[in-house]
């Protein structure tokens, strides 16, 4: 059986935001956010929206025979199925929407057996600052505000060109 399990998170770009509950970070961009198995089933990491790239490099570890161990993985919330990686122990993931999604990891000891998950962590991949409520909320309160502006400005003009023209049809 397993007697070990990790999971590494590299990511492109910019480090992994420790969530409260994880108990690993990356500290600066391109590094490493590594999470044993005592706690790999309940990691949870937050990505900035610049994060183009991330890579998950997993292993497990079989004092019988390593070398038969097989991987699937899967991100629920990206992909439908199980990926068989084989012997691969590399899953990466290139442009993820925003949203929240969970990679997990099982595998074979080369029976066909498949096992419960033996890892995983949640993904919290953020919005652009620009996809925001708060900003869409400023955008909408500064466009209203320009119209409002603009419309006063063109009845003020218009209303003091009427002024400037009854003066003149009144001094004549």
């Amino acid at each position: 059986g397993v007697q070990t399990c990790a999971l590494t998170i590299f990511l492109d770009g910019a480090a992994a935001l420790k969530d409260s509950e994880s108990t690993s970070t990356a500290s600066n961009a391109g590094a490493p956010a590594s999470q044993s198995a005592a706690g790999a089933k309940n990691a949870s990491y937050t990505l900035p929206a610049s994060v183009h790239r991330a890579d998950i490099r997993f292993t497990a570890t079989s004092l019988s025979s390593p070398e038969r161990i097989r991987f699937r993985f899967r991100l629920e919330g990206y992909d439908r199925d199980w990926f068989e990686a084989g012997a691969g122990r590399l899953a990466s993931y290139s442009k993820l929407a925003p949203g929240e999604y969970r990679f997990q990891v099982i595998a074979s000891w080369g029976d066909g057996n498949w096992g419960p998950p033996i890892a995983g962590v949640r993904l919290l991949v953020l919005r652009p600052f620009w996809k925001t409520a708060w900003f869409i909320a400023l955008e909408t309160i500064f466009g209203v505000a320009i119209v409002a502006g603009l419309a006063r400005w063109i009845t003020a003009r218009s209303l003091k060109l009427k002024m400037e023209r009854l003066e003149r049809e009144q001094a004549v």
